[in-house]
C-alpha cells in the first residue's frame, strides 16, 4: 500500500494521493519491470474492483512468458483475465487478500474464478496483520481447469507454478 505510487529510474516512489494497493513486477536482476499497477485501496476493502480502468493492460515480459497481472477481487471478473489474455498474457499473477476471516464466504468464488483462467495463474495472499487490518486467504495455483491450493496457516509459503 502506497499514496499515488510511481516509478522514477527504476525506484518505486509514494506520492501524497490516497493509498493504492500496488503491484510491481521485478525482472531477474532485480530490477522493476514497467510501471506499478494500482487497485484504489477503498475498492480492495470493498472487495469491488477500482483498478485504473484507463490503464493499459498490465502485461511485462518475463523469461517464463508475458505476464499479466490482476489485482486481488479483480481477478473474480472473469472478464478482465480474459481481456489479459486477449492483449497477449500467457500466464497471470494474482497478488490479493481477504479481509479479517472472510476466507470461509470467499474460497468458493477464488477456486472458480482461478479454475476458469484460460492460462495458468499464480494467486498469492497477503498472511498476517495489514497495519490494524488482519488478511485471510490461501493462496494457489491454476492450470488446465485445475487449482492446487497451498497449505493452510499461518507462516509464509513458497508457491511455485512449474511451467
Amino acid at each position: 500500500m502506497l499514496p499515488t505510487p510511481w516509478l522514477d529510474e527504476g525506484e518505486l516512489k509514494a506520492g501524497g494521493g490516497p493509498l493504492d494497493n500496488v503491484t510491481v513486477v521485478f525482472g531477474p536482476d532485480g530490477q522493476v519491470i514497467g510501471q506499478p499497477t494500482r487497485q484504489a485501496l477503498a475498492g480492495a476493502m470493498r472487495g469491488v474492483a477500482d483498478s485504473d480502468t484507463g490503464a493499459p493492460p498490465a502485461l511485462f515480459d518475463t523469461p517464463a512468458g508475458r505476464l499479466g497481472v490482476m489485482i486481488g477481487h479483480d481477478s473474480l471478473d472473469t472478464d478482465q483475465g480474459q481481456a489479459l489474455v486477449a492483449a497477449g498474457a500467457q500466464l497471470l499473477a494474482i497478488p490479493a487478500w481477504v479481509d479479517g476471516d472472510g476466507w470461509a464466504g470467499e474460497h468458493a468464488r477464488w477456486a472458480s474464478a482461478a479454475a476458469a483462467l484460460p492460462v495458468p495463474s499464480i494467486g498469492v495472499f497477503l498472511q498476517g496483520r495489514f497495519w490494524d487490518r488482519r488478511s485471510d486467504g490461501q493462496s494457489f495455483v491454476a492450470q488446465g481447469g485445475q487449482v492446487h491450493e497451498a497449505s493452510a496457516g499461518p507462516g509464509a509459503r513458497l508457491v511455485n507454478l512449474w511451467l
